[in-house]
């Protein structure tokens, strides 16, 4: 599986669940949108390509740092949480514990 890193760190438009997005489903990161970009904003922009794959998406708050509910551990997700670089958010992969 390839690893991207984010190449954009533009505050509120940079790229970094774009690669995340590209490393979770083992593509190259010119087949996956950068979704912060999209004009829909960026959850139209993901349940579109994710429905292009034949996949959904589920966005889940996490209670105390946690899943609300039981999961396999190592099961790959996406984190998001408050960017090093600002006022705004940053993605990354993660694997549940």
């Amino acid at each position: 599986m390839p690893l991207h890193l984010q190449t954009d760190t533009t505050p509120s438009h940079g790229n970094a669940l774009q690669a995340c997005v590209a490393s979770l489903l083992g593509l190259e990161m010119g087949a996956v949108p950068n979704f912060v970009a999209a004009p829909e904003g960026y959850w139209n922009a993901m349940l579109a390509h994710a429905a292009q794959l034949g996949l959904s998406l589920l966005k889940i708050p996490l209670a105390d740092g946690r899943l609300p509910f039981a999961s396999v551990p190592l099961t790959r997700c996406l984190v998001r949480g408050d960017s090093p670089r600002g006022a705004h958010g940053h993605v990354i992969l993660a694997a549940v514990a």
